[in-house]
């Protein structure tokens, strides 16, 4: 069984950022720019025109390139949870402001 969700779908949005959707109804826009910093078969993913040829692999459930490169599906799926909770904290604090603001 599995334990992360397979990714569905996976969108280069530009400056290495990638929208990811999984089974689940996880949903993010993460920024995968420090994949730039290593080599071997990540090394052609520095080129922003090769980066856009990823994917979402069905087989494999996670990003991949033509290469053979591709992110470890925990890893993505960690990376967009913690994204989906950011967006929920900085929405929770716009909200508190807003009232905040309401109340003086």
């Amino acid at each position: 069984m599995r334990s992360t969700p397979r990714l569905t779908e996976a969108k280069p949005l530009g400056d290495y950022v990638v929208y990811v959707h999984f089974e689940d109804g996880t949903a993010a826009d993460i920024d995968l720019s420090h994949l730039r910093d290593y080599g071997g078969v990540f090394e052609l993913l520095r080129y922003p025109a090769y980066f856009a040829h990823l994917r979402a692999g069905a087989e494999k459930g996670t990003i991949v390139w033509p290469n053979g490169a591709d992110i470890a599906p925990e890893t993505l799926y960690a990376h967009a949870r913690r994204q989906v909770h950011q967006g929920e904290v900085d929405s929770d604090w716009r909200v508190g402001r807003a009232l905040d603001e309401t109340l003086r």
